[in-house]
């Protein structure tokens, strides 16, 4: 009986997830704040919450200034969905340390992650463009760039004085 159930609820979980694709069919938990726009995606503009912050899969986009200034944030994952950072998006999260970034990203907007904690970065390979700034004044020792990064703008790492690799 234990196992019926448990498989039920696998498989309704795994149709939910099918349906998560427009900001009405996606479950944001209520730390979150966005908007929709006319074509029906979702757009993360600010978080209540405070630690490790997983956005929501199904959020196409995260906002300009959504999470600026934030010091409570020490950790993102950012899901496949997001194919948009936002300019300013976490600037100035000096305790963000750490960022998980998936597949499925494609642009990472002027200032998105400039002045924070973050060690480490690894730009997956759906990554095209990063825009000017956009790890300015990071604490990232080791950067991993994709093969099919086709833009990448004026100063992406200036004032990253600790920055020793770049692949």
């Amino acid at each position: 009986m234990r196992k019926t159930i448990c498989i039920i609820a696998a498989i309704l979980c795994c149709v939910f997830l099918m349906f998560t694709v427009k900001a009405e069919n996606i479950d944001i938990p209520e730390d979150f704040e966005y908007e929709t726009t006319e074509d029906g995606s979702c757009i993360l503009t600010g978080y209540k919450g405070t630690g490790e912050m997983i956005i929501p899969d199904g959020v196409m986009e995260i906002g300009r200034s959504a999470f600026e200034d934030r010091t409570d944030i020490t950790k993102v994952v950012i899901p496949s969905s997001v194919k948009v950072i936002r300019n300013k998006a976490f600037r100035s999260c000096e305790n963000l340390t750490e960022v998980e970034f998936s597949d499925g990203l494609e642009t990472i907007c002027e200032e998105a992650f400039a002045y924070t904690g973050i060690e480490s970065v690894i730009i997956p390979d759906s990554v095209t463009s990063i825009e000017s700034y956009a790890f300015r004044g990071c604490n990232c020792t080791d950067v991993k760039l994709p093969d099919g990064l086709t833009v990448i703008t004026e100063s992406c790492f200036e004032f990253c004085y600790y920055l020793e690799n770049v692949t």
